[in-house]
């Protein structure tokens, strides 16, 4: 009986490497291809689909509209640019080093899994930007003019001042403010529907990679860090130069021939603990009961009229509002 297992389990593994070899091709996508589309999205106007995943590109000063929909674009290998519903952006330069791109309105969040040497990506927003060179989690709020750092760490530059902000720590970009870290309600953020969402993919995409590295060392194995298409995802999948490189939701991507024969995705959960509560001040305390009392949750996917930011009254869910004042 044990012979009999271990030989179907030998059985189902050829089979998978099979599909695997069968539905993996080697085009290398450009940076900004639409990688996934969830809903309704257009590019300058002319309306996405389903079918557009793995053939779309936002280039150069091409504009990203989502109105009740999320789409994913793949840009360095390793690196996924989420943006979620009712958001607008406009791709400055999707080619590395220097990756820029201006979320107009809405919400994304930015993860980098692996990060070339000497790569970086600028966001600019109401007149700062901030590089970015380090793997990680990235929360932009272009309605509240904020950036929120979840995992890395990135620099912000406002005129002359500069601000280096790190995990669970976020800021306001608003004019004729100096720049000031306030703590991330880190807790209240990963129950938004944008980063819901992002999570989600994140696990599709380890499948992906298991599925990949098979296809890859049936064929004889790879040398570069790439993007591999898997039509039975119907999305491109990441490889890793070597190694293994774990992604900020704890997933793990892997180089073919380090565990690419596993059957299933490797992931270790890095929590998000509640913060402890902060004492408020008067003022913090009026602030909190208006926001209590304008009520109006939101699940349009991105980030909504609420505060990323613990203490002082604001939240992280989305209430009603739209916009800084």
């Amino acid at each position: 009986m044990t012979n009999l297992i271990k030989m179907a389990g030998r059985a189902l593994y050829v089979l998978l490497t099979a599909a695997a070899v069968a539905t993996a091709d080697m085009r290398a996508p450009l940076p900004g291809t639409v990688n996934d589309i969830e809903g309704q999205a257009t590019i300058d106007g002319e309306d996405l689909s389903a079918s557009s995943a793995g053939q779309a590109v936002v280039d150069a000063n091409r504009v990203l509209d989502t109105g009740r929909g999320k789409v994913e674009l793949l840009l360095t290998p390793g690196a996924f640019l989420r943006v979620g519903d009712g958001s607008e952006l406009r791709m400055v330069s999707p080619n590395a080093p220097k990756v820029a791109f201006e979320l107009v309105k809405g919400g994304a969040i930015l993860e980098i899994d692996q990060l070339s040497k000497g790569v970086t990506f600028s966001l600019p927003m109401d007149g700062a930007t901030a590089n970015i060179a380090q793997p990680g989690l990235y929360l932009l709020a272009a309605d509240q003019g904020s950036v929120g750092v979840l995992a890395g760490e990135t620099a912000v530059y406002q005129g002359a001042a500069h601000l280096t902000l790190k995990k669970g720590h976020g800021v306001f970009l608003l004019a004729g403010q100096r720049l000031k870290s306030q703590d991330l309600d880190m807790y209240a953020i990963q129950n938004e529907p944008l980063y819901l969402w992002s999570r989600l993919r994140g696990a599709y995409m380890a499948q992906a990679n298991v599925q990949a590295d098979q296809a890859i060392l049936a064929a004889g194995g790879t040398d570069d860090a790439a993007w591999f298409w898997d039509a039975s995802f119907d999305c491109y999948a990441f490889l890793p130069l070597s190694g293994i490189e774990y992604s900020p939701f704890g997933w793990g991507f892997s180089a073919p021939g380090v565990v690419g024969k596993a059957p299933n995705p490797i992931h270790y959960p890095i929590p998000i603990r509640k913060p402890k509560p902060k004492p408020l001040s008067a003022a913090g305390r009026v602030s909190s009961a208006r926001t209590a009392r304008s009520g109006g949750g939101s699940d349009n996917g991105h980030t909504g009229g609420g505060s990323h930011f613990s203490g002082g009254g604001g939240h992280t869910g989305g209430g009603g509002g739209g916009g800084r004042r």
